[in-house]
């Protein structure tokens, strides 16, 4: 056997193996000392840098699920080190072949194929929308842009003919997405030129966006289109941002918000009743400083932005219905973990800081 294929059977075998572990990991006790032996079975057969960048991802879609002392023992193996510009760590990690997936080694602009130093790719037989847009096709990656994944999720489920009028395929294969400017008080259309070429982590997943389905591509080029106009580039929606100014750069019309603790539970739910009848794009934010505690043992994820998709009245109670745009990670007591969950109002009011409803 050739040694370039030996070579090849030999990563595919590791990459396999570190998948296997992670998994069982997952699926037992996650304890400080089993994350330790996770690791340590990871520093015995090394990582090339594209594996570190997958075990990176996935550490990272999962990090709200550990505790602090298990998420204090990945992130320790992921960020103590010192790393140059390179990316190389020191220590260690230099001599098992471990780099930094920081995002600004990743794609930043419009043609993610130019940067050669991540893998990328099309997704095969894609389509720009699989059976309809809906309110569960984006799913939020490894970017820290909940602001506009939640955005793109309201926009799809309360007004899904906005999106379809987002995009138009040019011959040359590139897309043209629709955001829109605000210039003197008045919302215009400008159209950003995109392909569909996204990194991929070394499952050929997507490291950003998705739908998902995997080979519905608008919720990846509509995030791609944010990244196009922002000044560094997936890195600035990395660092965060509002749900309000999202929303109004999809839709074209204004947003309002709204400060939770100034209105009383009756005036919340009638205004969210209204919204959702008017068809209206809502998230809604959770609290943080001395909720954090309180709010990762409801399970919900601290300075994090929700989709509102309904308001239901039952047995003389009301809830409000809200999708976390990982598509995973809801309060106890509901095991579907598809990110969609009906919180009842008084809760919904201690945890939730401030709602942005657009339109």
């Amino acid at each position: 056997m050739p040694s370039r294929i030996r070579r090849a059977v030999s990563s595919l075998k590791t990459e396999l193996q570190i998948w296997k572990d992670f998994r069982k990991f997952m699926k037992g006790p996650m304890t400080p000392k089993a994350a330790r032996t996770l690791l340590w079975k990871i520093r015995e057969s090394g990582l090339s840098p594209t594996e570190a960048k997958a075990l990176k991802f996935e550490i990272a879609l999962h990090d709200k699920k550990f505790t602090s002392d298990v998420r204090a023992e990945f992130h320790d193996f992921l960020y103590s080190a010192p790393f140059e510009a390179t990316g190389e760590s020191k220590g260690w990690a230099s001599k098992r072949g471990i780099k930094q997936p920081q995002i600004a080694e990743l794609p930043s602009t419009l043609d993610a194929s130019k940067n050669r130093s991540v893998e990328v790719g099309r997704e095969r037989h894609s389509r720009l929308v699989i059976n309809g847009i809906s309110g569960t096709d984006p799913v939020q990656r490894t970017l820290g842009d909940c602001f506009l994944v939640a955005s793109m999720s309201s926009v799809a489920k309360m007004s899904p003919e906005v999106l379809e009028k987002s995009f138009k395929k040019n011959k040359d294969g590139t897309w043209n997405v629709r955001l829109f400017e605000e210039r003197n008080g008045k919302f215009t259309p400008t159209w950003v030129t995109v392909d569909d070429v996204m990194p991929k982590d070394v499952f050929g997943k997507n490291w950003y966006t998705s739908g998902s389905n995997p080979k519905e591509l608008w919720p990846a080029l509509m995030e791609k289109a944010f990244a196009a106009r922002a000044p560094a580039g997936y890195a600035t929606l990395d660092r965060g941002g509002t749900a309000g100014p999202s929303l109004e750069v999809i839709t074209g019309k204004p947003s309002s918000t709204y400060q939770v603790k100034d209105q009383d539970e009756s005036a919340i739910f009638n205004s969210l009743k209204l919204a959702m009848a008017r068809k209206q794009p809502t998230v809604a934010y959770t609290r943080g400083d001395q909720f954090s505690n309180e709010l990762d043992y409801q399970r919900l994820v601290p300075k994090h932005m929700y989709s509102v998709i309904g308001v239901v009245e039952k047995d003389g109670k009301q809830f409000i219905e809200l999708r976390n745009p990982w598509a995973n990670f809801e309060p106890r007591g509901d095991a579907k973990d598809d990110g969609v969950f009906q919180m009842p109002l008084g809760d919904f009011r201690k945890y939730f800081k401030g709602l942005a409803v657009n339109g």
